[in-house]
């Protein structure tokens, strides 16, 4: 428990701070080729103390071959974010569905959860920094507000798009990260930055 408190202190902080410089204007990523399947199976694999008590789907042979252009770092802020997320509003048992899927030029990251959902009218207003849906966080949960505001901001600075939906309160929610699809893997293993 100890432990995972302090992944969760440094993710706040972490989040603190990247807001602190978007709120400055700066915001700069740097882009590569990353294979979109084994960096998630590696992200697991260093959170599996966080999700222990979480059911996670996610198959990395699924669509393993989809290489995205995108910035390692920004990218592993968006995952910790979306993972704290699905944690917070997942309920007590929460469960996680993890899919990859390409769409044209774009590499499509979806995290779906089981958890308490949202008023589909109200899917826009949940990337207001400081904003949250309701004024409470379940019990014993706590955040910043800023999480989906900066993975949203550092979508957009790797030239992608990031979007939430759900069919209402009590129906789960649908992360959809859209990313640029880059067409040749590199030749070297996977040019994934851990």
């Amino acid at each position: 428990l100890a432990l995972e408190q302090v992944e969760r202190q440094q993710q706040l902080a972490q989040n603190i701070l990247i807001g602190q410089r978007l709120e400055r204007g700066g915001s700069s990523a740097r882009l590569e080729p990353i294979r979109l399947a084994g960096f998630l199976r590696r992200f697991l694999e260093t959170h599996a103390l966080l999700l222990s008590r979480c059911r996670v789907e996610f198959d990395p042979s699924e669509a393993g071959h989809l290489t995205a252009r995108a910035d390692p770092n920004s990218l592993h802020v968006i995952l910790d974010n979306l993972t704290d997320n699905a944690l917070k509003y997942g309920g007590a048992h929460p469960h996680l569905r993890i899919s990859l899927d390409a769409q044209g030029d774009r590499v499509l990251l979806r995290f779906v959860d089981h958890g308490q959902g949202f008023d589909p009218r109200l899917a826009e207003n949940i990337f207001e920094a400081y904003r949250r849906l309701s004024d409470e966080l379940p019990e014993g949960k706590h955040g910043t507000g800023m999480g989906l505001y900066i993975s949203r901001h550092l979508a957009r600075a790797m030239g992608g798009e990031l979007s939430a939906a759900s069919d209402g309160l009590g129906q789960g929610t649908c992360f959809t990260l859209s990313l640029p699809r880059e067409n040749e893997a590199p030749a070297a293993s996977g040019g994934v930055v851990e």
